[in-house]
Formats: structure tokens, sequence, C-alpha cells
């Protein structure tokens, strides 16, 4: 019970009021990949189809994923009742449906306006 009641100095302060502090936005590394979450748009919807060939062809797309490249798509605490990515149906607005890896944060980006999902 010694350091209740008691200030606790924080081991990080100095670096993040100087700016110094580095944050994962701040780190870069060869052949770096950029990666974005293409979400619902819908709070509960069926996804017929997830079409991924134009945002593949983008310049600078290295890859996009969907729930059909994931072996096991559950996940959770006690229970795997959860979805990685939606594969069926989306649950909720946000709900992650594709991820695209790119070389850049734009071409990211423009590979999620490529990515045509069928409701």
């Amino acid at each position: 019970y010694d350091k209740v009641n008691k200030p606790i100095r924080r081991v990080d302060a100095y670096e993040k009021v100087t700016g110094k502090a580095k944050f994962a936005a701040d780190l870069f590394f060869p052949n770096m990949l950029y990666g974005k979450v293409l979400r619902s748009k819908y709070p509960h919807a069926r996804i017929v189809k997830v079409n991924i060939e134009k945002a593949l062809a983008h310049p600078g797309v290295k890859t996009v994923i969907t729930a059909d490249d994931i072996p096991n798509n559950r996940f959770g605490v006690i229970v795997q009742n959860q979805q990685v990515l939606a594969k069926e149906r989306v649950l909720y607005i946000g709900d992650g449906i594709a991820v695209a890896a790119a070389e850049t944060k734009e071409a990211a980006a423009k590979a999620l306006e490529l990515i045509k999902v069928f409701f």
C-alpha cells in the first residue's frame, strides 16, 4: 500500500512533453506496407459478393484479403463467436470486410475505393 495516494512518475512523460516520443505512425521500415480496412456502412446486411479484382490490379497494391483468405475467421475471449472479417453478413456499422496492403497510404486508400461489395 505504499503507492496509494502518492504521485507516480510516468517513465514516458519527458519524451511526450518534449515531442521526442516515438509513436507507431513515426516508424518507417524498408519495404514497409500500409494497411487499410474496408468497413461496412450498414448496421446489418447480407454480403452477396466481394469483388477485389480492380483493387489488386491497382499500382502499388500488394494484396487484398477477405474472410475467404482467413482459414479460421473466428475469435473471442471465451467462445470464438466474432468474425475477423465479415463473410456472409455484416453485423454493425464499421464491421471489417476486406484489408488492403499497399506500398503507400494513398494506394491503400484507392484500393478500398476499388473494392466492390454487393449486399
